[in-house]
C-alpha cells in the first residue's frame, strides 16, 4: 500500500481521485490528493502569488521531503453533473488538509476512513473538480 499512492501520482502528473460515498443522496463524492514538490514551495525565486494553499505553514514544509500533499472532499450534485456542469459554483469542498510528508498523508486519510486502495485506478475516477 505504501507505494501506490506515490506512483498514482506520478502517473497521474502529481493529481489523484477517489470516488466515495456521497455527502447526501443525489451527490457525487471524491477525495482528491494533490501532490506539490517541496523545492517549488522553498524555491526562494519563487514569484510572489504563484502558490496558493490555504493554511500552508512554510514553517512545516521540510527540504527533505520531495512532496507536501492536500487532501479535499469535494462533492457535486448528479442534475449538474448531468447538464454539464460548470466548474465555476455548484460543488462543495467540505474538507481540506495539508500532509507534510508522505506518512501524515497516510494519517489523514486513515482519519477520515479513506481506504487507500480508492486509488488504484486514479484516472478511472470521473473526478469533475
Amino acid at each position: 500500500m505504501r507505494a501506490a499512492i506515490k506512483n498514482q501520482l506520478v502517473m497521474c502528473g502529481g493529481m489523484v481521485a477517489a470516488e466515495v460515498d456521497p455527502i447526501r443522496p443525489g451527490w457525487r463524492t471524491w477525495f482528491a490528493i494533490h501532490s506539490v514538490p517541496t523545492a517549488h514551495i522553498l524555491n526562494p525565486a519563487r514569484p510572489t502569488g504563484t502558490l496558493h494553499i490555504p493554511g500552508l505553514d512554510i514553517t512545516k514544509v521540510s527540504p527533505a521531503e520531495k512532496f507536501i500533499y492536500t487532501l479535499k472532499r469535494g462533492s457535486v450534485d448528479e442534475e449538474t453533473l448531468r447538464q454539464g456542469w460548470d466548474p465555476s459554483g455548484s460543488a462543495i469542498i467540505d474538507q481540506f488538509q495539508i500532509a507534510y510528508s508522505y506518512l501524515e498523508l497516510e494519517r489523514a486519510l486513515a482519519e477520515v476512513a479513506v481506504d487507500p486502495e480508492l486509488f488504484r485506478e486514479a484516472w478511472n475516477s470521473d473526478y469533475p473538480l
